[in-house]
């Protein structure tokens, strides 16, 4: 199963940010998700360039920034997906500004909504900018309120 996987799962994951709100649900869900399940990861690029950057790369996240470059380069359930055919519309969507949606999370948006990627899954801990458009295309939404075996 493809599950596509937002910044803020990895920020909390790796410990670079929301640690504290959201550390423990994300060490679950990667255990569940990843570990015991095996999904396939989808990473858009845009979440790659919000996660590995200086922050994460720093002394003191060095071990966690070092274990995510090598499953990144090494691990083939990790896919990264190129933004380049959703960066216009997600622009125009964004500069309508209608929802204060990021423009990341606008090309999340339009992936999800991408039929050949088949994503089934969403993790965030951003589920209000994603709700409708996973209810729509039956995507679940996975987040530190899911229930996971």
């Amino acid at each position: 199963m493809n599950v596509l996987v937002d910044s803020c799962f990895w920020f909390a994951y790796l410990g670079s940010r929301h640690k504290d709100q959201y550390g423990e649900s994300a060490k679950q869900i990667y255990d569940i998700c990843f570990e015991k399940r095996q999904y396939n990861i989808i990473i858009p690029f845009p979440s790659l360039y919000e996660t590995v950057n200086t922050t994460l790369l720093r002394d003191k996240n060095k071990d966690a920034a070092d274990w995510f470059l090598k499953k990144l380069v090494s691990d083939r359930k990790y896919q990264k997906v190129f933004d380049d055919m959703y960066r216009d519309v997600a622009l125009i969507e964004t500069s309508k500004n209608t929802r204060k949606i990021s423009l990341v999370d606008n090309i999340i948006r339009l992936m999800l909504q991408d039929d050949k990627l088949r994503i089934r899954a969403l993790i965030t801990f951003n589920t209000g900018d994603f709700i409708d458009i996973c209810q729509r295309n039956n995507i679940e939404l996975i987040n530190e309120s899911s229930k996971l075996q």
